[in-house]
């Protein structure tokens, strides 16, 4: 089919489908118009029926009542009539199928086709008769049929013209451009490049004619280019015959190069995989190294520093004995913090170190901090200053041991640069974007500084800055301190001014608990233990280690507070002393010849006594592995080496029923808790001296508060030490209601 008689088929498809529907519309609205006009004709004829009938159904005259409705008849719509009243008077005409009009019963004034109205005739609103009329309507009809055949007849002529006229301007605008367009593709496609397409117009069709006309060029420019191209091409033949020639010689020079190629390849691939094998190699060698040095180093440190610790403890040593022993035991910590940086870096190298999280006091952290770096920046004749925020917070969860290393490494650092003035840590907190609280730890100095070249330096590891003579270390505390921070998930920033004076600044998101948290946060313990209780059972403990002094040293400890105790040399001696003496602990070293501690644990628990016995790992490692051999192996703990004497007992309790004796203390502030100090134990203090508690409390400042509280030492000990307690936790808002009340 053609593309002009689809057009014209759509066309008058169209076209009836729009004159159909506005012809059904015209006739559906002229049949609604008609009935319209039919009820209003039956209810006019009603009410003209019910007046004329009221006067002779009154008086009964059925003649008279006859007459009105045979004139209503006389109307061609009026198909019948029919009226009833009072002593049986009933008159009714109907027509019959000549459309004749004839008496008939009531009844028969309801037919097919037509219209029914009744109603009620009334006089003196009293009923006396009731009238029925039908209205025919085939008037109806035929009118509708009538206007029916004129719709047709005039769609039907409209639909021609239409049809008509479209497919004239379709045929002039589309049909014949088209089909000029039809024979120059025609033409085209028999090769022939040189028909043109003339084209006047600007419509689509214009536009498609103009793209073949495009197209027609582009055609035979392409195939004038197909034509150099094959000439070329010919060219390049004859040129790759002449090459074909050489191509085996060029071709066997080729392969001889790539085995030359491939040869070195191998021997870089080979080189390679040595020098990966070195690495690793290397590497394990690293951490063996490591982990001997770790133990080799920390086990004669454990000798060193309890021995010392117990010696100081002994009243009969000389003041020049303590001292030098007070040097023994700052020495070796100075060595032991030496060792622990070189490990903990090996370990942040290595990947093995990891954050942990606990709920602990800050305030309590801080004045740890505090308290042990006064004394060195006292030493040195420096002042150490605390400014802290009210919105820095007490009850925290996060890595203390961490946090507590940043700080005393910034510290320290701090107070080694510093020969003259002071050194502030200032302490805030704030929430970032996310509602993240995070806390804020500035140490600032007035020491040496940093120049500009040396500052992008100071957090690389075993690189000291500053004047040669005046570094001492390893170099690792500012990155070990770093990589802490970026390990707690926060970031530490460094401003210098050479000759002025240097702030670290670090942030850390943390945790924020409750202060309530505070009560189930255990502090620890700052009495001495002396003793058992009274009442406690002799408790057997076991000790297996090879070194003698270390031996020696925990025996001591055990024994001076009355525990039984039993040695062994090594795991095969300890198993068998176990199976002997069924001790209630077991201390348990780690490396030991012929059994080592592993070896004798796994033993132990096999034994019937020994699986519920509490056995505790004491060693020098901090690898990870070798922990985690110790504890798949049994052990309940691990003790690290050098233990302090509160380690041992601490862990002992965890496991044994057992109460120490503690050293008494000539006021114990913790017989009253600081909240039953109230105002009007201070009321008999003078105004001025709580004015200055005041002052030095609302400034947050820790020296001065303390300054002013030692006046009534003397006169007042228990309020000065329940006054001291608040400020060394930090509660000044406690101080202040109690002065100013």
């Amino acid at each position: 089919m053609s593309i002009k008689s689809k057009i014209i088929i759509s066309l008058l498809l169209i076209v009836i489908s729009v004159l159909g529907a506005s012809a059904t519309y015209h006739y559906f609205q002229t049949q609604q118009t008609l009935h319209a006009e039919l009820e209003l004709r039956a209810t006019h004829k009603l009410q003209r029926l019910e007046e004329n009938l009221i006067l002779p159904l009154w008086e009964l005259d059925e003649g008279w009542v006859y007459k009105i409705i045979q004139t209503e008849m006389a109307d061609d719509e009026m198909y019948a009539i029919s009226v009833t009243g009072a002593e049986d008077l009933e008159e009714a005409l109907v027509r019959d199928q000549n459309w004749q009009v004839i008496s008939q019963v009531t009844d028969a004034v309801a037919a097919e086709s037509t219209l029914v109205r009744q109603t009620k005739i009334l006089r003196n609103n009293e009923e006396i008769g009731v009238l029925k009329i039908s209205l025919s309507n085939h008037l109806v009809t035929e009118r509708l049929k009538q206007d029916l055949i004129n719709n047709l007849i005039s769609t039907a002529v409209l639909i021609v013209l239409i049809v008509l006229f479209l497919g004239l301007i379709l045929t002039w605008s589309v049909l014949n451009p088209l089909q000029a367009i039809s024979l120059a593709v025609l033409e085209l496609t028999k090769g022939n490049y040189e028909v043109s397409l003339k084209n006047n117009s600007h419509d689509e069709i214009g536009q498609l004619a103009n793209g073949f006309e495009n197209m027609r060029q582009n055609i035979k420019l392409r195939e004038q280019e197909r034509n150099s191209a094959i000439t070329a091409l010919e060219k390049s033949k004859s040129e790759l015959l002449q090459l074909n020639e050489h191509l085996e010689l060029r071709v066997s020079e080729r392969t001889s190069d790539l085995e030359k190629s491939n040869l070195q390849l191998q021997e870089t691939s080979s080189a390679l995989e040595n020098a990966k094998n070195a690495a690793e190699s290397s590497n394990k060698a690293k951490s063996i190294f490591l982990a001997n040095m770790s133990h080799e180093l920390r086990t004669p440190m454990n000798a060193v520093l309890g021995f010392s610790r117990l010696m100081l403890d002994d009243p009969n040593i000389t003041l020049e004995q303590k001292e030098n022993l007070d040097i023994i035991n700052r020495s070796g910590n100075h060595l032991l913090n030496l060792i622990n940086d070189i490990l903990d870096m090996a370990k942040i190298e290595s990947g093995r170190m990891q954050m942990e999280h606990e709920p602990f006091d800050l305030g309590l952290l801080m004045r740890d901090i505090i308290d042990m770096m006064h004394e060195r920046a006292t030493s040195k004749g420096i002042d150490l200053f605390l400014d802290q925020s009210s919105s820095f917070p007490r009850a925290i969860d996060s890595d203390a041991g961490k946090i507590r290393q940043i700080l005393t490494n910034l510290l320290s650092n701090a107070i080694k640069c510093t020969d003259s003035g002071q050194v502030l840590l200032r302490l805030s907190s704030y929430e970032d974007n996310l509602d993240q609280p995070i806390i804020c730890f500035e140490v600032k100095d007035t020491g040496r500084g940093i120049s500009k070249e040396q500052l992008p330096l100071i957090f690389s590891a075993f690189i000291q800055v500053g004047e040669q003579a005046e570094q001492t270390g390893t170099g690792l505390g500012l990155a070990i301190t770093q990589q802490f921070a970026e390990l707690l998930k926060g970031h530490i920033s460094v401003t210098s001014e050479l000759g002025k004076g240097t702030t670290f600044k670090v942030a850390i998101p943390i945790i924020k608990l409750d202060e309530q948290n505070l009560l189930s946060i255990a502090p620890k313990g700052n009495h001495k233990i002396i003793g058992l209780a009274a009442g406690q059972p002799n408790y057997r403990v076991l000790i297996v280690e090879d070194q003698m002094e270390n031996r020696l040293l925990l025996r001591r400890i055990l024994e001076s507070v009355g525990f039984q105790v039993i040695e062994a040399i090594n795991g095969q001696q300890g198993l068998e002393q176990f199976k002997q003496c069924a001790p209630d602990f077991v201390w348990m070293d780690r490396r030991m010849p012929v059994m080592d501690g592993i070896t004798a644990t796994h033993k132990i628990r096999e034994l019937a006594k020994g699986k519920n016995t509490p056995i505790v790992a004491v060693t020098a490692s901090v690898f990870e592995q070798e922990r985690y051999a110790l504890l798949h192996a049994g052990v309940n703990e691990i003790v690290n080496k050098p233990f302090r004497d509160e380690d041992i007992f601490n862990c002992m309790a965890r496991y044994l029923d057992i109460e120490y004796q503690y050293q008494t203390q000539e006021i114990d502030i913790q017989a009253t808790t600081p909240n039953m100090l109230d105002a009007e134990q201070l009321s008999h203090f003078e105004s001025a001296w709580r004015h200055q508690l005041a002052e030095a409390a609302n400034s947050l400042d820790i020296e001065l508060s303390l300054e002013v509280i030692a006046k009534i030492q003397e006169a007042e000990p228990v309020i000065a030490e329940h006054l001291k307690h608040l400020v060394e936790q930090f509660n000044f808002e406690k101080i202040i209601e109690l002065t100013e009340s």
